[in-house]
């Protein structure tokens, strides 16, 4: 596989890189007036959780569990347009029900490793004794979560396209994503630090109870919206190393 990959992506400059990322990542917020509908939903999803969030964090955990295959519904809806496919509002919430389990598992091996990263950055910058007794963590350790995130954001950037397009498999995803990784780089860098998952993280370097509700809301919306156009790009260039896959992927 990692032969098959290395042949099929030719070298290719900083500048041509460049064009490449520049010309999917347009095509993805561009793909977004044919699908308006859809566009809306997940801006209205963003608006919810924010305030979900802002209410309890019960509720905002148990909307978030409902919409983990979320992502995934999102990445078959750049699919169809990428085969100039139709896609219908109707078919979200199935989709989104495929893709759950998972992501629930991608989330489970993801655990440890990403709990014991960010504890360990938390340490760092904040010490163990103060962040063992002081609820309200000072900016600069909101700010070393926001690093981890980020770096497992560029990690995960073919991984989760593979556990969509490629695999059920949490596991198996790992292996293909990181190895997409490994056989296009430095090519792929675009795609890799752009932010996606970032963009969504950003609101929690803020104190929930410091931010008004309306800016929190604007903030939260401006980031999902972007996420959603980042990960639009990354799904044509997955999907021009993988060849043809069925209308809903690996669903």
């Amino acid at each position: 596989m990692d032969e098959e990959l290395s042949s099929a992506v030719p070298a290719v400059t900083a500048a041509g890189s460049w064009a490449t990322f520049w010309r999917d990542l347009r095509w993805s917020f561009r793909s977004w007036a044919s699908g308006s509908s859809f566009v809306l939903l997940t801006a209205v999803v963003a608006i919810l959780l924010r305030l979900l969030l802002g209410e309890a964090s019960g509720l905002y955990w148990i909307g978030y569990l409902a919409l983990l295959g979320f992502p995934g519904t999102q990445r078959i809806f750049y699919l169809r347009e990428y085969k100039a496919e139709r896609f219908s509002l109707i078919e979200v919430l199935t989709l989104t029900k495929r893709f759950t389990l998972r992501f629930f598992r991608l989330g489970l091996v993801l655990i440890i490793p990403t709990g014991v990263a960010t504890i360990i950055a938390i340490v760092v910058v904040h010490g163990w004794q103060s962040t063992a007794h002081n609820s309200a963590l000072p900016l600069r350790v909101r700010i070393a979560e926001l690093v981890v995130v980020f770096l497992i954001d560029a990690l995960l950037t073919f991984v989760t396209p593979a556990l969509v397009f490629s695999t059920g498999s949490a596991v198996e995803a790992l292996k293909i994503g990181f190895r997409t990784l490994r056989s296009t780089w430095p090519s792929s860098a675009w795609y890799v630090f752009t932010p996606g998952l970032t963009m969504s993280a950003l609101v929690l370097v803020l104190p929930t109870q410091a931010v008004n509700v309306t800016v929190g809301v604007v903030i939260s919306v401006a980031g999902a919206m972007l996420a959603f156009g980042f990960r639009g790009a990354v799904v044509p260039y997955y999907l021009r190393r993988i060849g043809p896959v069925g209308d809903d992927g690996a669903a």
